[in-house]
């Protein structure tokens, strides 16, 4: 190999990862607008999610994310760098999959206790002691990351602006689930 150039395998790797990113993105976007109003109709979100145009393509879902996706690429300008706007869509991101987390081992634990005799496909060895120990190693894990994600990198020089903003951010995305549920919109 002569000096300074690129072994062809790392021009490969780079090339096939580039290759895979572009075409994930576009059939995550897709993925989101077309889910949505089969859950819609589910029953599971308000009527208006479920409305489409001539052409089959859900209306109110694709708006919904025009905005959603627009409010937070101002982060992009409102932020003084890249890294500081998508390391803060990052965060935010394991915040709201903490949480799930979180209340997927918190139903573990109470669903052992209203619904033992449920036929289950897997039950976790051990008995409720089990359940508690996975429940619990798994709750304290969750609640621990939660904790790590909200510790500013150093490319942020304002710990608390940046704590407020995954917060204040983690919470306005989390919140229109809860609001749908709680009024009953669906």
């Amino acid at each position: 190999m002569v000096e300074g150039e690129v072994p062809m395998i790392s021009t490969d790797t780079c090339s096939s990862s580039h290759d895979s990113t572009l075409s994930f993105n576009p059939g995550m976007v897709g993925t989101v607008a077309s889910a949505a109003p089969v859950v819609a109709l589910d029953g599971h979100l308000p009527p208006m999610f479920n409305r489409h145009n001539k052409y089959g393509s859900p209306v109110a879902i694709l708006v919904i994310q025009a905005l959603i996706g627009s409010v937070i690429s101002l982060l992009y300008v409102i932020l003084p760098s890249v890294n500081q706007a998508y390391w803060i869509m990052s965060a935010m991101t394991v915040e709201l999959l903490c949480i799930m987390y979180f209340l997927i081992f918190a139903s573990l634990i109470k669903l052992r206790y209203s619904k033992p005799d449920q036929p289950r496909p897997f039950k976790i060895p051990g008995g409720m002691a089990g359940v508690w120990i996975v429940g619990g190693i798994g709750g304290i894990g969750v609640v621990f990351a939660f904790i790590v994600g909200l510790i500013p990198p150093a490319i942020f020089s304002n710990a608390p602006l940046y704590v407020g903003s995954v917060l204040l951010g983690t919470f306005l995305l989390a919140v229109p689930p809860l609001v749908f549920m709680k009024f009953r919109l669906c």
